[in-house]
C-alpha cells in the first residue's frame, strides 16, 4: 500500500484487511479525494487514522469497520475555543461506524480533543455498532435516520439537537429500543 498512488479523480475507494499500522503517505493529501465519493475501511485493526477526508465535499458514504485502534475521526487544526460550529465531512450523507472499540473523539487536533462544537451538515443516516467510548453526536441538523447498538457511553438525554431524527434504534444486540416518530411537527419522546 505505501508505494500505490491513484490519481487525483479517484470517486471509490476500499481498504480490507490491510495490516499496517499507518496509512500510506499520499492519503495525507487532501488533494487525492476531491473526486472521492465512497470510502470504506474494514478489518484494518491496527490502523489509527483514516485518510485525508474530513473536509471532502464529494464523500457521500463512509463505512469504517473493525479499527480496533481508531480513536478520533477527523485532525483539525485549533482548539475549538469559539461558538462557531466546525463542519466535517460536509457532503457525507450516510456514515456507517461498526466495531470500533476506541472511538470517542468526533475531531481532534494534534494536542488531543478539539473543543468546539462539530457539526456534519448533511448527514442523513448513522449508524454505529460496538462504538462502546463514543459519549456524544455532534450537532446533524438533516439526521433523520440513527442506529446505536451497544454503545453503552451514548447518552440519549444529550441529543435535543437532533430536531429531524424521525427513527431511532438505540441498545444492545439482544435488547433493543427502536422508535419511530411519525408526527414530525410535535414533539420527539427523547
Amino acid at each position: 500500500m505505501m508505494a500505490l498512488e491513484p490519481h487525483k479523480h479517484l470517486s471509490y475507494l476500499q481498504l480490507f484487511g490491510y495490516g499496517g499500522p499507518t496509512m500510506a503517505r499520499w492519503t495525507r493529501a487532501p488533494c487525492h479525494f476531491q473526486c472521492l465519493k465512497k470510502l470504506f475501511i474494514v478489518r484494518c485493526p491496527w490502523l489509527d487514522e483514516i485518510p485525508a477526508v474530513w473536509f471532502s465535499c464529494t464523500l457521500e458514504e463512509l463505512i469504517l469497520v473493525g479499527m480496533d485502534c481508531l480513536s478520533t475521526l477527523s485532525l483539525v487544526s485549533g482548539k475549538g475555543d469559539s461558538n462557531a460550529a466546525l463542519p466535517i465531512f460536509p457532503g457525507l450523507k450516510k456514515m456507517f461506524l461498526s466495531a470500533l472499540p476506541r472511538f470517542k473523539i468526533w475531531a481532534g487536533n494534534h494536542a488531543g480533543r478539539y473543543n468546539g462544537p462539530i457539526i456534519l451538515p448533511k448527514l442523513e443516516d448513522l449508524v454505529m455498532r460496538s462504538c462502546y467510548r463514543v459519549v456524544n453526536i455532534p450537532q446533524c441538523p438533516v439526521l433523520k435516520k440513527m442506529e446505536a447498538t451497544a454503545c453503552s457511553s451514548l447518552d440519549l438525554s444529550k441529543m435535543q439537537h437532533l430536531s429531524l431524527l424521525q427513527e431511532i434504534t438505540y441498545g444492545c444486540a439482544a435488547r433493543q429500543l427502536r422508535l419511530c416518530c411519525l408526527n414530525i411537527a410535535g414533539p420527539k419522546p427523547w
